[in-house]
């Protein structure tokens, strides 16, 4: 909801693609290849696509999105924004293909978000 928030605010102008239910997956009725399928293509379809890892390793490690990022950085790195905080464990490696590939790297969520919604303006 930050995000969401604070992209409004930024004054984004394009569509926010979510990969999480509105109410949670308690019903019982998730299929997690439904789930990827759906964030493929979303994500296929996205102008830009911004990957904040804030990576607490003990509640959210965040690899999925090691994944999701590399085959971003491989399909299409003109796409991405990255951010996560700069205390956050075990990013040196994707902050490497950052600089490498010249992909936005920002240690806030504000001006990682500020740099997205330039995008779409």
């Amino acid at each position: 909801p930050k995000a969401i928030e604070q992209l409004i605010l930024n004054g984004f102008k394009g569509t926010i693609f979510i990969p999480e239910d509105r109410v949670g997956f308690t019903d019982g009725n998730f299929e997690y290849d439904d789930q990827i399928n759906w964030e493929e293509a979303a994500l296929k379809s996205a102008s830009t696509i911004v990957f904040w890892v804030p990576r607490e390793l003990e509640k959210m490690p965040a690899f999925t999105t090691n994944i999701e990022f590399g085959y971003w950085i491989a399909k299409d790195p003109g796409k991405i924004v990255f951010g996560s905080p700069i205390d956050a464990p075990k990013m040196n490696y994707l902050r490497f293909y950052c600089e490498k590939l010249g992909i936005p790297n920002f240690y806030s969520m504000e001006e990682t978000l500020i740099r997205a919604s330039m995008r779409s303006n």
